[in-house]
């Protein structure tokens, strides 16, 4: 059954929370924030030459999940510029460990249709 609430239960509930936030709140001059009348610094000159395009980070991802005849694969790329070690998370079994070259995306056959499929990779030192 549901239970109404009074509209006086209500607002009385509101100003008990209106008089904790006000004792918890903390002066804005103690955070840091200028008092009022006080001059604030002014922001750098933005310059006039157009920001750089940010390059994605580097990562090793799995792009890729497929089954060919009665084998697993999955396909990987690695973004980084150096080699990169990795496991598939396979569950029940032991998780196979691969190596990919830098910048390259290459299939690796990571068991039979007979296993369960790959949870995902995690990266792991060579």
């Amino acid at each position: 059954m549901r239970r109404h609430t009074s509209p006086r239960a209500l607002t009385a509930g509101l100003s008990k929370i209106g008089v904790l936030a006000a004792a918890l709140a903390i002066p804005l001059t103690l955070m840091g924030a200028p008092a009022a009348g006080a001059s604030t610094p002014a922001p750098a000159q933005a310059s006039s030459v157009a920001p750089q395009q940010v390059e994605a980070a580097a990562s090793l991802t799995a792009t890729n999940w497929y089954n060919e005849g009665i084998s697993r694969y999955v396909t990987v790329r690695n973004t980084y510029s150096s080699a990169r070690c990795f496991r598939v998370d396979v569950p029940f079994r032991a998780d196979p460990m691969f190596k990919i070259a830098g910048n390259s995306t290459k299939s690796f056959n990571y068991g039979g249709t007979a296993y369960f499929k790959g949870r995902g990779i995690y990266q792991e030192s060579c």
